[in-house]
């Protein structure tokens, strides 16, 4: 511990959130994962139950920490854009702690956590989310792994295990095979004993998950939470598989730089270069990492997908290429200036935008296009005086958040009516939904959005009616 509160450490953390700051409030408000993710957040502040009154897919810590967050000090986007903040600055210190404990020199170190801060930079103005949570805990968990078979160290390793899980299932339970892998086929020589230490760590983190089921059953939301975690993700994983268009050549070179990293990387470990159990335990845990890329295959999930991979070709250049510190220190300088100008220069881009600063807004603390700003005005308008006229508005549109955010209001799955995030039966279910609704309207996007499921779609064009226009939308009833 002390290693990590050491002066300069804590000096370079500092840096690290200054562009990270920039590259998160300099962008504007606008429909995606942000917005998504800060709906589910205000509902719980607003006392909605996570999985009984909404749709979430995932294992619920991301939410709860920001629900604790936003209740304490405001339910607002600027302090929703601070925890991302947090979220990032987490990982790259995650990270940075891992190629410490390679023992990758202290300037290679601080070089790779800037290359991937400018790698990553886009990505950061997506805003707070479970994904980076995961993968930001998942490399925590690497740093503290160790092969021991003490109580301190069983407990810390099922807390990891634990901790990753319940921020996204899928990444967690890669995360443990891995760490039975690493446990049981890298050291064949105590294999015994790293079994019982295996089934010691597996035990507890049972035990964590049995404790979080037993809570989420007595707050009334367990088979909830079954239901969209967990009986939705065949539909999520067939409905969404797909690799982003425009970038398909980019995603291909990821993974052909990523294979010959691992060849060369296995040379390496053949040639006893590359010979430390730590060094090997990456090669493990990479792969697994690299499986989060899909279902859908975008640059967004693909670039965080081979982050281990890169910190092997880090391992492999501390090995082979011998550059002097000095050089270190002045590439590290430029690239510190470079991206911290980057991040100014975001807030040149905010044309025709403007800071909100009502701090009755959800948004406050935000910049929002004019344009934006004039459509979720007149949207929250009809719909607030449809609401006096006793009629009740559901936005099926991935923009529902937009509205929903600012009104406070929860509409439950019509909020985020996307293929595989609306539990068994999804889109049967929701057409049941539709078909039992009284004094509704349905705003419908006249351009169809790739997640929205297309057969309640053209259920309510065959069977509601329509009455008219708002902006972008047709209004059905």
């Amino acid at each position: 511990m002390k290693k990590i509160l050491e002066r300069r450490n804590i000096f370079f953390c500092i840096l690290l959130f200054v562009p990270i700051f920039l590259f998160s409030f300099f962008t504007n408000i606008d429909v995606g994962d942000e917005i998504i993710n800060f709906q589910s957040v205000i509902k719980m502040v607003n006392e909605n139950l996570i999985y009984r009154d909404f749709n979430v897919i995932v294992t619920p810590l991301f939410f709860i920490i920001g629900k604790g967050l936003l209740y304490l000090f405001g339910s607002n986007i600027f302090l929703f854009r601070i925890y991302n903040v947090f979220i990032f600055a987490f990982l790259f210190i995650s990270i940075y702690l891992l190629l410490k404990k390679l023992k990758i020199s202290k300037s290679l170190s601080i070089f790779t956590i800037l290359v991937f801060l400018l790698f990553l930079s886009p990505y950061i103005k997506v805003g707070a989310n479970y994904n980076i949570l995961a993968i930001a805990l998942y490399i925590f968990g690497i740093y503290i792994y160790k092969k021991e078979n003490t109580i301190k160290n069983i407990f810390l390793q099922s807390l990891a295990m634990f901790l990753i899980f319940f921020t996204k299932q899928n990444i967690g339970i890669y995360y443990v095979i891995a760490i039975i892998l690493s446990n049981l086929f890298l050291d064949t020589k105590n294999l015994k004993e790293n079994i019982k230490l295996t089934i010691k760590e597996i035990s507890i983190f049972l035990i964590f998950v049995l404790i979080s089921s037993i809570i989420m059953f007595a707050e009334g939301n367990f088979f909830d939470f079954i239901n969209y975690a967990f009986l939705g993700m065949s539909e999520f994983t067939q409905g969404n598989f797909a690799i982003a268009e425009g970038c398909e050549a980019l995603i291909l070179i990821y993974f052909l730089s990523s294979i010959l990293i691992y060849a060369l990387y296995l040379f390496l470990i053949k040639k006893h270069i590359i010979y430390d159990e730590n060094e090997k335990n990456i090669f493990i845990f990479s792969i697994f990492l690299n499986i989060t890329a899909f279902p859908i295959i975008n640059m967004y999930h693909t670039s965080f997908a081979i982050i281990l991979n890169l910190v092997m070709l880090v391992i492999i250049i501390n090995k082979e290429i011998h550059i002097k510190e000095k050089i270190w220190i002045v590439a590290n300088i430029f690239l510190f200036t470079a991206i911290n100008i980057y991040g100014l220069s975001g807030a040149l881009k905010l044309t025709n935008s403007e800071l909100i600063v009502d701090k009755n807004s959800k948004y406050y603390g935000g910049f929002i296009n004019q344009d934006l700003k004039n459509e979720i005005s007149n949207i929250t308008m009809y719909i607030l005086e449809e609401k006096d006229n006793g009629n009740r508005v559901i936005v099926f549109s991935e923009k529902a958040a937009l509205y929903m955010v600012e009104l406070n209001l929860n509409n439950g799955e019509f909020d985020l009516p996307f293929v595989g995030n609306l539990g068994k039966d999804g889109e049967d279910k929701l057409i049941e939904k539709i078909k039992n609704l009284e004094n509704t309207k349905i705003l419908l996007d006249r351009e169809i959005y790739w997640q929205i499921p297309l057969k309640v779609r053209e259920f309510i064009i065959t069977n509601l009616k329509n009455i008219g226009d708002i902006g972008g939308f047709k209004i059905y009833e």
